[in-house]
């Protein structure tokens, strides 16, 4: 190997590995393996189902969500009506005011024969919007109870949250590390290039 080409190898090696690093830092989000986070269901937001039929389906919803290791789960009461359930930052509030970690809502819509579930979830931390599922249902409420809230809950659980690859971040150390590079590689050869015109100039 040429003494040129050595050179560029101890700056591009070092450098990609400095992106690297840079980047699985960026985007360790993860929760400690072993750590279990604090998670609050609310009351299901009703239109078309009773009080009772609400408070069946967010619990069945919160026992299946805390089978798993991952999550420590709380039942709230219902958010207000001013706290707008659409709202990200109005869950987030609700969440930071009963000490939890992240928040799931559920709105659910019963007009026979549909029944549509619109599920969130919350970090409370920034307010993101890690989850949203719409299921639209068409059967019996005991099997909405029995079959459908179950598997939503497993899903919501399995689902990979805060693993979300930051891509602005990414490009900008690998197009730093690029331009670095190309910046060296432009000197080192203007170098050379004026050292051969100076050996034949003599």
């Amino acid at each position: 190997m040429s003494p040129f080409l050595s050179r560029i190898s101890l700056i591009i090696v070092p450098a990609v590995l400095l992106a690297i690093t840079g980047f699985s830092q960026t985007g360790s989000t993860a929760p400690v393996p072993g750590e279990r986070e604090r998670v609050a269901v609310f009351q299901f937001s009703l239109h078309g189902l009773s009080l009772e039929e609400g408070a069946q389906l967010t619990k069945r919803f919160a026992s299946v969500l805390g089978e798993s290791d991952r999550f420590d789960v709380i039942v709230a009461n219902s958010l207000k009506s001013s706290e707008g359930i659409a709202d990200p930052r109005s869950l987030a509030e609700a969440g930071k005011s009963v000490g939890v970690q992240k928040v799931v809502h559920v709105d659910v819509v019963r007009r026979e024969p549909l029944t549509i579930l619109q599920i969130r979830l919350v970090n409370v931390s920034d307010a993101a919007l890690l989850y949203a599922e719409r299921v639209d249902y068409s059967g019996e409420l005991g099997s909405l109870l029995s079959d459908v809230i179950p598997e939503q809950a497993r899903k919501l659980r399995s689902s990979h949250l805060d693993s979300k690859t930051p891509w602005a971040k990414a490009a900008f150390l690998f197009g730093a590390c690029c331009g670095a590079i190309l910046l060296i590689f432009w000197h080192f050869k203007r170098r050379d290039a004026v050292r051969s015109s100076m050996r034949t100039k003599d």
